[in-house]
């Protein structure tokens, strides 16, 4: 039998309680250490996957036909495949009372894939009317000069302002087309109405 002061040497296969504690220490460290490393490396995927998600988003330009200043034409897309209801378009406004730093939606819309396909393989178009106010209404006309129920070059927008166009007069506006699936923006024109 060991007495107190004896060593392992004496008391072979036999571990002690200070061993012990230090065996189960290194083994919750290493622990901890491997769930570190697993959070970390799944973290720094996450960030690559979610960042490189947003270089898919489709771009696009949006110009503004020189014969009507609310008529905007699309370009330079590099993708045919992005369906019309896929696209959220927003009009946004920035009041110029004194003061104003905020800009606010005007109104928003999400055209249909459904009524911009022309199964004759011809241009087509969609009207939506949005009352902003009680004395605005605004008329947007989206014509599909292809029919095919997707963005692509040369679809055209045009919008119009009926009642009091006084509301919107010399307000810095801008259009914008988002993409729905990631809500980032594919493509914006700022313009004064």
């Amino acid at each position: 039998m060991c007495t107190v002061g004896c060593s392992m040497a004496e008391n072979p296969g036999r571990v002690t309680t200070h061993e012990a504690r230090r065996l189960t220490m290194t083994i919750i460290i290493a622990t901890c250490l491997v769930s570190a490393t697993v959070v970390a490396v799944f973290g720094v995927w996450y960030f690559n996957s979610a960042s490189s998600g947003s270089e898919t988003v489709p771009s696009l330009v949006l110009q503004q036909q020189d014969d009507s200043r609310l008529t905007f034409t699309v370009n330079n897309t590099l993708r045919n495949d992005v369906l019309w209801e896929d696209v959220l378009i927003r009009l946004e406004a920035t009041p110029t009372d004194p003061g104003a730093s905020y800009t606010f939606a005007y109104w928003e819309w999400r055209p249909s894939t459904e009524m911009l396909t022309s199964y004759e393989g011809s241009g087509i178009a969609q009207s939506m009317n949005a009352s902003t106010s009680p004395d605005l209404m605004i008329i947007c006309n989206l014509t599909d000069i292809t029919g095919n129920g997707a963005v692509n070059n040369g679809d055209f927008l045009t919008l119009t302002l009926m009642g009091n166009d006084v509301v919107l007069e010399g307000v810095p506006c801008q259009i914008m087309f988002i993409y729905s699936p990631s809500l980032r923006t594919m493509g914006s024109l700022e313009f004064t109405a």
